[in-house]
């Protein structure tokens, strides 16, 4: 299932070259009623590690 919700948007206009100088913030709320874990852990993963994250297929759509 797939919800829409704007946060790829956001992402990835934050993203683009233009905005490299720009600030953006997500503001997760109340996410200390969730396990961050479940939800964000190969975003973590990939963070620690420093790799790419994917977040769609390039291409697509």
């Amino acid at each position: 299932m797939f919800v829409e919700n704007g946060v790829l948007d956001f992402v990835l206009e934050a993203a683009k070259d233009e905005n490299q100088k720009k600030p953006f913030f997500l503001i997760l709320d109340e996410m200390n009623l969730s396990y961050v874990e479940r939800y964000f852990s190969d975003f973590l993963s990939a963070m620690e590690s420093k790799e790419a994250v994917t977040l769609h297929p390039e291409g697509d759509g």
